[in-house]
């Protein structure tokens, strides 16, 4: 009889310290993702903010320089540098100067993220521009996603591991008394003569 409830001690303990530690590794890692995805988006905000502080500077030289023409012939010159992202410019009147043609995947995303912005131009009719600038974060998010199962995982890893480490240990530890309750059934009145060692 005390052998099945060794093996039951074991399992039970091995069972409730594998889901405390999943419990506990969840959270971390849940704290941890956490963490990371808003410095993912920080620093996604800022690296938004800058592109467009440069593309403000880049415009408002060129205006100064050639007007509307050397605006938008700039503008195509730098399009090939702007795969994962979407600009857009409109005169002060509300009339389109240009625009990044975007591809159907760019414009299925549920990771764009676009900021406003004004281009003081006193050269051009109106004195100044205003622009959307659009950014696709597919590949920020993806890596998210990657790094949420890699936690997921080490966090199943760790449960195993412990239960595993647990179970052994346990029944490394009651070992002697299964030998006890072994030699404890071989007493018997036909085996009188049987003692425990």
């Amino acid at each position: 009889m005390i052998a099945p409830c060794s093996h039951s001690i074991s399992a039970r303990l091995s069972k409730k310290l594998a889901l405390f530690t999943i419990v506990v590794m969840g959270l971390l890692s849940w704290a941890s993702w956490s963490a990371v995805g808003m410095l993912v988006k920080d620093r996604n905000a800022q690296d938004l903010a800058s592109r467009c502080s440069l593309f403000e500077d880049l415009l408002s030289l060129e205006a100064r320089s050639g007007g509307e023409a050397a605006v938008k012939a700039r503008l195509e010159l730098d399009r090939a540098m702007r795969r994962t992202s979407r600009l857009e410019v409109w005169r002060a009147d509300g009339s389109l100067l240009y625009a990044d043609v975007a591809s159907p995947a760019f414009q299925a995303s549920s990771h764009l993220r676009s900021k406003e912005f004004l281009v003081q131009a006193d050269e051009l009719p109106g004195g100044r521009l205003r622009a959307v600038y659009t950014v696709d974060f597919t590949d920020d998010a993806a890596m998210g996603t990657r790094w949420a199962l890699i936690l997921l995982a080490v966090t199943l890893a760790a449960g195993a591991v412990v239960g595993g480490g647990v179970w052994w240990h346990v029944r490394r530890g009651l070992s002697p008394l299964r030998h006890l309750a072994a030699q404890t059934r071989m007493i018997s009145p036909q085996h009188l003569e049987q003692r425990l060692s």
